[in-house]
């Protein structure tokens, strides 16, 4: 990377991280929990690559193992433990012992974080895309449902990254969705992971379903799903687990094998390509 652009993106982040322009919160304004935000290139899906603000919210309603945000909801002890209780004892050090404090996350009324997002993105006025992730941000609809038309009405691009759980209706139409619906990999109860009925609304919005892979069981069950949440093959994509990039190359092609199969999309993982599992990017 040239000077230039190192000392650009050093600019951006110290822009980010002031908080520039946020006022006082207003108490009958919908709260939401800001975990992170950052300037990146989307790393997933239809869109990636395309030059983005990110929004990552706090909480979630599952306790996925292999979470690489576990920041932004795992913060009790009782929480660990069942992380830990789930999966097989040889996976322990992969999912950690880690436990995180709420106090990584900051609270913005609608109002503060609409003018955070114009301060970030409006310097060159060549970020037009906001990608609001977790998380699950859709347990802070009440508070997007304000927000979002506010972005469509100021031109901006939005895409919301959801695990397919929660419905979205009331959403402005023009929100796309990242469905990444967990499959049992991910060791939670079938139950809670996957609500057909809201599977089926996001089919019929504007939406892409992702399921990150490790195996041909996987893959079958993807295709299984897809078909019942009612999404076509185009509009299918799948991932290669992995938490580096020689994670990403070693299984990715025969994920790509898969996906010629099926007709479905390969999706690469860019920012793990490139950052690992860094947080911020």
């Amino acid at each position: 990377m040239s000077r230039g652009l190192v000392a650009l993106r050093s600019l951006t982040r110290r822009r980010i991280s002031t908080g520039v322009g946020v006022g006082r919160v207003s108490t009958s304004s919908p709260q939401l929990r800001v975990s992170e935000m950052f300037t990146s290139v989307q790393g997933e899906g239809p869109n990636t690559g395309r030059p983005s603000v990110f929004v990552r919210l706090g909480l979630c309603n599952l306790e996925c193992p292999w979470c690489d945000t576990k920041f932004t909801w795992l913060f009790k002890d009782e929480q660990l433990r069942r992380v830990r209780n789930a999966v097989p004892r040889s996976y322990l050090d992969k999912v950690g012992d880690k436990v995180y404090s709420k106090d990584e996350m900051q609270r913005y009324s609608v109002g503060e974080l609409l003018e955070r997002i114009l301060n970030i993105s409006s310097g060159d006025k060549i970020i037009r895309s906001i990608v609001i992730t977790g998380g699950e941000p859709l347990l802070h609809k009440k508070a997007l449902l304000d927000l979002c038309p506010l972005l469509v009405d100021k031109g901006y691009n939005i895409e919301v990254e959801t695990n397919g759980t929660l419905s979205p209706d009331g959403m402005p139409d023009q929100v796309h969705y990242n469905v990444s619906a967990k499959l049992a990999n991910s060791y939670q109860p079938e139950s809670k992971r996957i609500n057909i009925p809201v599977l089926k609304e996001f089919a019929r919005k504007r939406s892409v379903l992702k399921f990150v892979v490790t195996d041909d069981s996987d893959v079958l069950e993807a295709k299984a799903l897809a078909e019942k949440a009612g999404f076509p093959s185009e509009r299918v994509f799948l991932m290669p687990e992995g938490t580096t990039a020689a994670d990403i190359k070693s299984r990715g092609q025969w994920v790509v094998d898969a996906c010629l199969a099926l007709g479905f999309n390969y999706s690469h993982r860019v920012h793990i390509s490139l950052w690992g599992d860094l947080r911020g990017v």
